[in-house]
Parts: C-alpha cells; structure tokens; sequence
C-alpha cells in the first residue's frame, strides 16, 4: 500500500498470523497498544461483535437471498459457531492516533464459505 505500512501479529482470537496496517512508523508504540488490545478482547464484546456480524448477514440475507447458495443459510449462525467456521480475522487497520489514551483501530473479516455477500 502506498503510504502505508503493512506487518502481521500473531491473534490469540483466530490463533493465526493477520496483518496490521499503519499510515507510517511514528506511531508504533500506539500500534503494539491496538494489538495488545485486540489480542486482550473479553469474551462478551467478542460476542457482541460476532452477533452484529451475523444481524449484518441476516439482513442481507433477506434482501439477496435468490443469491446464495443453498447452504450459506444464517439460521444456525450463532455466536458461537460463527468464528473460525464461517468468518476469520485478515487485518486490523490502525489510523494516527488523536488520543494516545483510547486504542482504536479497524478489524477486517474475510467469509470462507460460498457466498456472494459475507458476514
């Protein structure tokens, strides 16, 4: 990426290497911050961000579902069978920080199962 900077990290979450993103190196620190974060993520924001993934599909799913194919169904998607089954973690984005204090950062999912629209 041009301007960017790409490395990866080990996630504990999805136990397998993804990639980070940084708009340069002045920030580094705040970016190992992000990570330690994102690696440190409790088990109930986890949750909530797991059933907002699959409110997402679910809706899309009503709007497209001539689209899909025949097993890329949201009704047995839960919170928890979706990780690792139906999403897995590619990268988290890290913007310069306004506030060294408050980790923020950008995760982005990638949905193996054949589906035109994934979570």
């Amino acid at each position: 990426m041009d301007g960017y900077y790409e490395g990866d990290f080990y996630s504990t979450l999805f136990e397998a290497d993804m990639i980070v993103t940084i708009e340069d190196n002045t920030y580094i620190n705040y970016a190992e911050k992000c990570i330690h974060n994102f690696n440190s993520i409790t088990d109930s924001t986890i949750k909530f961000i797991l059933e907002k993934c699959i409110d997402f599909f679910k809706d899309m799913y009503e709007q497209y579902s001539d689209d899909y194919d025949e097993d890329c169904s949201p009704e047995n998607l839960t919170a928890d069978n979706v990780l690792g089954d139906y999403i897995e973690g590619v990268a988290i984005n890290i913007e310069k920080p306004q506030n060294n204090d408050i980790s923020a950062y950008q995760i982005e999912f990638a949905c193996p199962i054949d589906c035109p629209v994934c979570i």
